[in-house]
């Protein structure tokens, strides 16, 4: 954590010593979360809120009265390409083609009390075969697709995080979404301060 602050500290540096920051946009993300003995997990493959929260630091110069501001909105990384676009260039945004997933989250930063641009957003983590067996977890980058047998998928609003199970066919990369579901967890994050993940 030390090394990536200093080296975000030396990009932002030399963005300063460049004369760019009145004129740049700065987006900082990370990698999807991780567990640290939470839910009896260790590292970041599942479906749980710490596995799919991640860090998202945006910078905006042409809205200066947003530094610092939080927000609970809902997003998704997938809303990068459309923001980065409008807050970099405004109304000369080039237009985006049709199919370009994901929202456009300016309007967080010109208003604190801007409409949320989801009601909900969706993750998927894959459950994969451990020890050549079909057991509960092993890394799945270490496991080719098409021998990942199970692929959750989870729905998350403003109160509630959905996940069911299916079984997944890496070879055509889709879940048989027409067989029953393996299972199915609904958790319900109302009151939830993230300070006891495993309540």
């Amino acid at each position: 954590t030390s090394f990536t602050d200093a080296n975000v500290g030396k990009i932002l540096g030399a963005v300063d010593d460049a004369g760019l920051r009145p004129t740049t946009v700065v987006a900082l993300l990370g990698d999807h979360g991780w567990q640290l003995g939470e839910h009896g997990e260790w590292c970041k493959r599942t479906n749980f809120e710490l596995g799919v929260r991640i860090p998202l630091i945006i910078r905006s110069p042409a809205h200066p009265a947003s530094a610092g501001r939080r927000t609970d909105a809902l997003v998704e990384a997938l809303d990068l390409y459309r923001t980065l676009s409008a807050l970099s260039f405004g109304d000369a945004a080039p237009p985006i083609e049709a199919g370009v997933e994901g929202a456009d989250l300016s309007g967080l930063f010109a208003s604190a009390n801007a409409a949320p641009p989801h009601t909900h957003v969706f993750s998927q983590m894959a459950r994969c075969p451990a020890a050549g067996t079909l057991g509960p977890e092993s890394p799945c980058n270490s496991v080719p697709l098409v021998e990942i047998p199970y692929m959750g998928y989870s729905v998350r609003d403003d109160r509630w995080r959905y996940t069911v199970w299916l079984k997944f066919n890496g070879t055509k990369n889709r879940a048989d979404w027409t067989a029953a579901p393996l299972g199915v967890e609904l958790y319900d994050h109302d009151g939830d301060d993230g300070t006891d993940a495993d309540a």
